[in-house]
């Protein structure tokens, strides 16, 4: 993902009861790859990201735990 441990674990967050990350996070560390030109980084954050919302959604714009854990 191209990001430091310190920066995930800032991130990672509980809601509901739920752990994981606010889609904002990963939109915005997209842009980031983009800018940077990182293309494999870009497609493994924005694959997480598209399973998180589509085929786990557990909470609206949120990538839960079993997203992150099936990457």
């Amino acid at each position: 993902m191209k990001i430091s441990l310190k920066d995930l674990r800032k991130e990672f967050l509980e809601l509901y009861d739920i752990k994981g990350f606010v889609l904002s996070f990963l939109e915005r560390h997209l842009r980031r790859l983009c800018e940077e030109e990182s293309w494999d980084a870009y497609m493994d954050v924005l694959a997480l990201a598209l399973f998180g919302v589509m085929l786990f959604p557990k909470a609206d714009s949120f990538v839960d735990d079993a997203a992150i854990r099936s990457f």
